[in-house]
């Protein structure tokens, strides 16, 4: 079953990809790098390349899709977007949800964030899910103490987002 994110803010936030790590290159160059004797002829278009699979991984930010505006009435916040990428599993991708939220949250804002299974968007919330970070007082709920220099990496290694979970990220 697939399980959208979604975020809120009282503001209007950038739309696309984030936090995927690239150069571009022709195909032309990457076959010279692996040194290919092949002589056909190639494209010149440069193309995103990778070094590594955790350089692929971000998030892309994205208008609403037609038919999930019921997401809406879970936030207070009146700018809701969808946000895909691997964020039900801890890594890389909750990695660049939370330096993308970091980047557009200004001191005194916050970005409410909430998961659920397609066609769960009208279904109650899972209230013993809730939590608050706060990335000014650096806390993760009430009792876990974020690191001041690595809090983004931190809660990247111990969170994902789960179906019916509501979070509200402060700054």
């Amino acid at each position: 079953m697939t399980i959208h994110h979604y975020i809120a803010s009282k503001k209007e936030l950038p739309l696309g990809m984030f936090g995927t790590k690239y150069t571009l290159k022709t195909i032309k160059e990457l076959e010279f790098e692996r040194k290919s004797k092949r002589k056909k002829a190639i494209n010149e278009d440069p193309i995103k390349f990778y070094e590594t699979e955790e350089d692929a991984i971000g998030i892309y930010i994205s208008e609403l899709t037609p038919g999930y505006e019921d997401i809406k009435s879970k936030f207070k916040n009146p700018f809701v977007y969808e946000a895909i990428g691997t964020l039900h599993v801890t890594g890389e991708g909750i990695r660049a949800l939370f330096n993308y939220i970091d980047q557009n949250l200004c001191d005194g804002e916050e970005i409410e964030i909430y998961s659920c299974s397609d066609g769960e968007e009208e279904s109650e919330k899972e209230n013993s899910l809730d939590a608050i970070i706060n990335l000014k007082k650096l806390k993760f709920g009430k009792y876990i103490q974020l690191d001041k220099k690595n809090y983004v990496k931190q809660i990247s290694e111990m969170f994902c987002l789960e179906d019916k979970q509501y979070i509200v990220v402060r700054k």
